[in-house]
């Protein structure tokens, strides 16, 4: 979000102020692989959200957006509650990654969670990070996504859902500027509304 932050400056003379990412959210779906993850209940990342909003409106921010980089943390009914006080404008712009996937990635690729778009992205920005050697496609069912119990150990023996083995760096590299773009876009479009 800072690169878009930056682009939105540069570009279109917009200043925005990133946050740093959550680092834990909602992760049930990770239950039964073990140990390595934080999974924080729903209510109280909801609350914490709340809580952080009502913080930048306190300090007078007028426009806040709020950006996702994970489908599973529904937050559009928390939002719109927060919009009824009447104190200030959050906006939460629907993810753009599947329309990006659609543009510069294969749609008969399955996607998910750990695939190719998002391994892509690491092989452009992190390649050190990505132990391709590891690369496979798990061959797993149809997810059911709505699912509020979501649990990927029943379709994926690894926690991928999808198929990485498509990944590459240029593809990463089209994906991250395509991001870079809709979220920049998002940026500007809060900061021009009434």
């Amino acid at each position: 979000m800072q690169t878009a932050a930056d682009r939105a400056r540069t570009e279109h003379g917009v200043s925005a102020l990133v946050l740093p990412a959550l680092p834990f959210g909602p992760t049930s779906e990770h239950r039964n692989f073990g140990a390595g993850y934080i999974d924080i209940p729903r209510e109280v990342h909801q609350q914490m959200i709340w809580a952080i909003l009502s913080s930048l409106v306190d300090q007078g921010f007028q426009r806040i957006l709020v950006w996702r980089g994970c489908g599973g943390h529904a937050l559009s009914d928390l939002i719109q509650r927060f919009n009824t006080l009447g104190r200030v404008q959050v906006y939460l712009p629907d993810q753009p990654f599947h329309a990006i996937w659609r543009r510069f990635g294969d749609m008969a690729v399955p996607g998910g969670h750990a695939d190719s778009f998002a391994t892509s992205i690491c092989l452009h920005l992190r390649p050190d990070g990505v132990r391709v050697d590891r690369i496979m496609n798990p061959e797993n069912q149809s997810i059911n996504w709505d699912n509020p119990n979501l649990d990927f150990s029943r379709y994926s023996a690894t926690g991928v859902i999808g198929d990485p083995t498509h990944a590459s760096a240029d593809l990463g590299r089209q994906l991250w500027h395509a991001s870079v773009q809709a979220a920049m876009s998002d940026l500007v479009a809060a900061a021009n509304s009434s």
